[in-house]
């Protein structure tokens, strides 16, 4: 299915009184992840932008849409498509930008219909796998997915792994006709591998002001501290932390998230704090040691990294996926997530004889003003392309 069929039919002029129109569409609200965050960073810097999502968006103007109440995705997308269409109509959006996997094909369908272009955010792993994850059970790798390989991935979840990934083949097509961001070149390399290709990369923001600006000390211990930020599952690697933890009754482990491998962190060395507010979170980068990222999968992007350049902290991380395209090795240290014993001596190192803080020129590829210019001249580009395709032609500034 293409967006631009029908063109006989007119769609929105793109820059009636020379105001470009944006909406953005996200089911979830701040602190459900890095997805939400990073696009809230967006809306408040970039002009004449709005939401449409289930909470409301401080400072941003927000449509509340419903939240679902299908479990079969396809009526689900049925009942946001509308509100969609409905949203678009009556505010004279010229441009819509899903963020999120949930809303990605409402959105696609409702700029079809309303005669608009469409943009579609690819910020996890969510159309290239069942599971999200792109881990087997084994916690190995997953290259390739089939129903064949599905029977022994998560045996309990198969007739919804397979709903899925049947689903996951439908709209193939459909994403491969709109516009794609990727925030990394790990998500672009998957999106390839499954026919979803062209997409522009545009990392994620970050106002890296915020985490160099210097916060009150929080509430933390004397002596030698190391953070986790991120949810606790066995993807970010929570259970090798444990390990490492147990391993090191000498240090103090602050830990910022929650998850379903909370228990596995309930030691007497650990400070854990299961929610914060994203700049709630910087005094702890400024203040703390050293940032422990061990993600076991490999991390679409990995704005825990860019925000702990931005605040100078050192960093020790997982060596692969968006991580390794973030961090260099002259502020960073890559380890295998899995060699716990060598994250254990690392730290000893660190604790011992320090390390260079992080250089915060690197962050600047990934600072607001640098994204949002990229971001703008891509809106430009993706206005200008579809004026030209719909023989009506482009007058925009």
């Amino acid at each position: 299915m293409s967006i631009f069929y029908n063109l006989k039919k007119p769609f929105n002029s793109f820059y009636k009184n020379n105001v470009m129109n944006i909406l953005y569409t996200a089911y979830s609200g701040l602190g459900k992840g890095g997805a939400e965050v990073s696009m809230y960073t967006l809306a408040k810097n970039i002009p004449n932008v709005s939401i449409a999502s289930t909470q409301e968006y401080p400072g941003v103007k927000t449509f509340i849409i419903p939240r679902r109440k299908h479990i079969d995705i396809e009526n689900q997308n049925v009942v946001f498509q509308k509100v969609f269409q409905k949203i678009i109509k009556n505010n004279n959006i010229n441009l819509i930008h899903s963020h999120d996997s949930i809303t990605a094909i409402a959105a696609i369908r409702a700029a079809e219909n309303c005669r608009i272009p469409v943009i579609t955010h690819y910020r996890d792993y969510w159309f290239c796998c069942p599971i999200s994850s792109l881990l087997r059970p084994n916690l190995n790798p997953c290259d390739k997915c089939s129903y064949t390989n599905l029977l022994t991935c998560q045996r309990l979840r198969y007739p919804w792994n397979a709903y899925k990934l049947a689903y996951l083949k439908s709209i193939s097509a459909e994403l491969q006709a709109a516009n794609k961001i990727a925030i990394s070149q790990t998500i672009k390399k998957k999106l390839d591998e499954i026919g979803i290709t062209e997409a522009r990369i545009i990392a994620n923001p970050v106002d890296t002001k915020e985490y160099q600006e210097k916060k009150e000390k929080p509430n933390i211990k004397e002596g030698f501290n190391a953070l986790f930020v991120g949810s606790l599952g066995y993807h970010k690697g929570i259970h090798l932390l444990s390990k490492l933890i147990s391993l090191r009754k000498d240090v103090t482990f602050v830990i910022i998230g929650d998850g379903p491998l909370r228990n596995l962190i309930k030691k007497d060395n650990v400070i854990h704090i299961k929610k914060l507010n994203p700049k709630g979170v910087i005094p702890y980068y400024q203040y703390c040691d050293v940032l422990l990222i061990p993600s076991l999968w490999e991390e679409p992007f990995g704005r825990t990294a860019v925000e702990g350049l931005s605040a100078g902290i050192p960093i020790i991380a997982s060596d692969h996926g968006g991580l390794k395209e973030i961090l260099q090795e002259e502020h960073a240290l890559l380890l295998p997530p899995t060699k716990v014993n060598s994250w254990s001596d690392t730290i000893t190192f660190i604790k011992n004889n320090g390390l260079i803080q992080s250089n915060k020129k690197l962050v600047n590829p990934y600072d607001i003003a640098y994204i949002k210019k990229e971001l703008n001249d891509y809106y430009d580009e993706v206005l200008k392309n579809y004026g030209e395709k719909s023989t009506i032609g482009f007058t925009g500034n």
